[in-house]
């Protein structure tokens, strides 16, 4: 009989078939599984993703309706496979369209972070990984998952540039970095701890004290008890930090950047969608409407605009 691990394997593997990356779904649905595996549960029922969905408690609706999306296409095709299993409805976690307003870094609680991490993160090789990813994130906007699949092979340090491989949209990018952070980089790939765990050369950048590749899960877990200990959280009825808001961080301050000291933030605005990796620059836009300042001075700029030419923008 096919294990429901098995079934997952088989669709993802049709799905990715037909040019779908499904990166977050098979993060999600693979944590489904262990979730049903603690509950020493072979198939589920709507009641139990229910369960699952809301876990764990205080999670907001844009998070619930994506885990609920990903084990209704899955359930989907369990059911047409002839599967026990029920399609759970849509009403356990209505659809979010709204987009939440993003914990945004200031320097002040960037250095916050980096000193938990220091203090929280396992001595060793796990503090050097971590505070270098996290430290990376930061600086250059990059998503997680992009971070962690870095090989040793995606890096020029003499060039100083990255090397992203097909993320997001299945296209390349090269992602160009200060000389602070090719030196951080550097030091950390030719560590001596690091290198007495590396399994191979051209390997993983990010490895664990087993020289594997280092898992989301692990980094998620440190950076949440840095951002605990640090006493970092969003105002009320705002989200808490999460890795994915350095980089709208990042976005932000490039963008307030640009409208502070830029003849033309519109140049800036493209640039930034290259350098995000974003296929369309409707999701680069989206970061106009991330930061009250960022707004302010759009708005400042366009009225400034509007007294030199007395054009009136409708």
């Amino acid at each position: 009989m096919t294990t429901l691990r098995e079934h997952l394997a088989e669709y993802l593997a049709t799905r990715r078939a037909l040019g779908y990356q499904l990166v977050d779904v098979g993060r999600l649905l693979s944590q489904f599984c262990d979730w049903l595996e603690q509950e020493t549960s072979d198939w589920f029922t709507s009641k139990q993703v229910a369960c699952w969905v809301h876990l764990p408690e205080g999670t907001g609706p844009q998070w619930r309706s994506k885990r609920l999306g990903a084990v209704r296409g899955f359930a989907r095709y369990l059911a047409a496979m002839g599967t026990p299993v029920e399609v759970p409805g849509t009403q356990i976690a209505p659809r979010h369209t709204g987009r939440p307003t993003p914990y945004l870094f200031t320097q002040t609680s960037l250095d916050a972070l980096g000193e938990a991490l220091t203090d929280t993160c396992p001595h060793g090789l796990p503090k050097a990984t971590t505070c270098t990813l996290v430290g990376l994130l930061a600086v250059t906007g990059l998503r997680v998952g992009e971070a962690i699949a870095l090989d040793e092979n995606d890096i020029d340090l003499q060039a100083g540039v990255l090397t992203i491989r097909a993320a997001k949209g299945d296209f390349d990018r090269f992602v160009p970095l200060h000389q602070s952070t090719v030196t951080q980089l550097a030091d950390y790939l030719h560590s001596e701890q690091r290198q007495h765990r590396l399994r191979e050369v051209g390997g993983p950048v990010f490895i664990t004290n087993r020289g594997t590749r280092i898992g989301y899960k692990t980094v998620h877990s440190r950076f949440r008890t840095a951002t605990q200990a640090a006493k970092l959280h969003g105002a009320p009825g705002q989200p808490n930090p999460t890795l994915h808001h350095l980089r709208h961080s990042f976005a932000v301050n490039v963008l307030i950047d640009a409208y502070r000291h830029c003849d033309d933030p519109a140049r800036t605005m493209d640039l930034l969608a290259t350098w995000l990796g974003h296929a369309n620059p409707r999701a680069t836009y989206w970061y106009m409407s991330a930061s009250p300042e960022l707004l302010a001075l759009a708005a400042q700029r366009l009225q400034h605009h509007e007294s030199l030419t007395g054009e009136v923008t409708p």
